[in-house]
């Protein structure tokens, strides 16, 4: 069977679903790379099986697996629906186990040094302008920006005259942030340099495009391996790190909520992402907390009220 007709029940199932753009996508380049591994021959258990082992021999990421399993797992729904194949033997298509991911917060000092690495650049890289990417990093944290989001701004998304800048968040909200004065100031230069046209990126790359997601990223990485961090730097580590620190300075998850663009308060409190030590004042109000101090207390007062057994004794003539 050819790649249409495998798209075609992918996009109605994604269609009756409600689902975004982006997993359509996904599902669309899953289905490439079964039918380039498949080659025309029958779909089977067995096929599915072997697709999923060339990529774990591949050395694929256990999400990549589980989400190309997912797209298999509605395509052999829909070929059975359509009656192509005998018998449904998706809920045999099983994922691999993920590993729990680690919760990675970068506090402020962290990432005040990642905007402001002093970190040289290569004979290779002379010609590129880092303003670009300083720039790019403090839109990060101070809109709290997608990656996404933030490469596809354009020119004429920031009004330079009330210092405003607009972007349309994951599910086409509309978002507006303040521009702080020095922030505009520098955004200005950077267009202003560059003769940019409003139609431009704000962020150029190469070819026309837009700066790369991959470019982005490993510039994070050079400047969080040049100032010694440990932690995983990229642009969600970013997000997520500012919207904690946003939550702990002002402990308003709805107006995070509606700085950020979430358009749930659910999306919000999963990016809150709290240390063991952020919960201290928390920890000291709870209920057995406060009766354990009282008895405590109680127990030192009995103590200093009742005179010991050593005061009691007569002194020596």
């Amino acid at each position: 069977m050819r790649v249409g007709k495998y798209k075609l029940l992918i996009e109605r199932y994604c269609e009756i679903n409600a689902c975004e753009a982006k997993t359509l996508e996904r599902h669309f380049w899953n289905l490439k790379e079964f039918v380039k591994f498949h080659r025309n021959k029958k779909f089977t258990r067995e096929s599915v099986e072997n697709f999923k082992r060339s990529l774990i021999r591949k050395g694929r990421f256990a999400s990549s697996v589980n989400s190309a399993m997912s797209t298999l797992r509605i395509l052999t729904r829909e070929l059975r629906k359509e009656g192509i194949i005998p018998e449904d033997f998706s809920p045999s298509i099983k994922n691999l186990p993920v590993k729990p991911s680690t919760i990675v917060i970068l506090d402020p000092a962290e990432i005040e040094s990642l905007i402001e690495c002093p970190r040289s650049w290569g004979p290779n890289r002379k010609t590129a302008d880092r303003r670009k990417f300083d720039l790019a990093i403090k839109l990060i944290t101070y809109c709290c920006y997608r990656r996404e989001t933030l490469l596809s701004l354009k020119v004429e998304n920031i009004d330079f005259y009330h210092g405003d800048i607009r972007a349309i968040s994951k599910r086409s909200m509309i978002t507006t942030h303040k521009l702080p004065e020095e922030l505009a100031e520098e955004l200005k230069e950077w267009v202003l340099e560059r003769q940019a046209k409003p139609e431009d990126w704000l962020f150029p790359g190469k070819g026309g495009s837009h700066m790369g997601t991959s470019t982005l990223r490993d510039e994070l990485r050079r400047r969080a391996k040049f100032l010694g961090i440990s932690k995983k730097v990229n642009a969600q580590t970013l997000r997520k790190s500012m919207i904690t620190n946003l939550y702990l300075v002002t402990r308003d998850a709805f107006g995070v909520q509606q700085f950020v663009g979430h358009k749930s308060i659910g999306s919000t409190l999963r990016y809150i992402q709290l240390a063991p030590k952020d919960l201290d004042h928390i920890i000291q109000k709870h209920p057995i907390v406060v009766y354990l101090k009282k008895k405590r207390l109680k127990k030192l007062k009995k103590l200093i009220k009742e005179p010991s057994l050593d005061s009691l004794e007569p002194e020596p003539s």
